[in-house]
């Protein structure tokens, strides 16, 4: 899948000669988000799902660290749900280093907003529901950073909810059901061979297949 980091008609190309300085300069507005609003990421059909894009939200509940075996490393990750300053919440999946970055602030005091900013982002299907998650190169973390954007979300946070913070709450990793349980509750979509050919757009399926030696 190819992924679109920036919607823009126009992009810049940089050759094998081209350089590269970081300057300071405060008079230079540093507008580098383009954040997707709550509503919008409630509804993802409405938009393409190879397009990177930003968030920014208060960390309300979270997971366990989970990992999984792909190919031959174990990657972690870990179901967060954030909050935009209006109440409206999002799940997204931090991979990798995001876990890293993030779990101190879990383990600290509750009394206190975690803010975080995720750029470069993407939403994910799975079995019917998205969440956000971040890419293994593209993506960029800033927690509880004194960015403007984050300095104005906390000022509207406080202004909507008042000063004081819902705190952030564990909850249990989901268990996992065995296909049998799924299959049989109806849950999931079945195809045959036959079917998929018939199909005209991806999802994901449980496919009946008999295996020949």
């Amino acid at each position: 899948m190819k992924l679109k980091t920036k919607d823009h008609k126009f992009k810049l190309m940089l050759t094998y000669k081209s350089t590269i300085e970081e300057i300071h300069d405060p008079h230079f507005n540093m507008c580098i988000f383009k954040f997707k609003t709550y509503e919008q990421l409630s509804n993802p059909q409405e938009f393409d799902n190879t397009e990177l894009f930003d968030v920014i939200g208060e960390i309300v509940s979270y997971e366990d660290v989970q990992s999984i075996k792909q190919d031959d490393s174990i990657r972690m990750f870990m179901n967060i749900e954030i909050q935009d300053y209006v109440s409206n919440n999002i799940s997204a999946t931090l991979w990798g280093d995001f876990v890293e970055q993030i779990k101190p602030h879990l383990n600290g005091s509750n009394d206190k907003p975690v803010v975080i900013v995720m750029q470069l982002i993407r939403a994910h299907r799975y079995r019917k529901q998205y969440s956000e998650r971040n890419t293994w190169h593209a993506s960029k973390l800033w927690i509880n950073s004194n960015l403007p954007q984050v300095v104005d979300f906390c000022s509207r946070m406080v202004f909507v909810r008042g000063e004081s913070s819902q705190g952030i709450t564990q909850i249990s990793s989901h268990k996992t059901h065995p296909i049998a349980d799924e299959l049989a509750s109806g849950s999931i979509e079945v195809k045959t061979i036959e079917d998929l050919s018939d199909c005209k757009h991806a999802s994901t399926y449980f496919l009946i297949l008999l295996i020949f030696n």
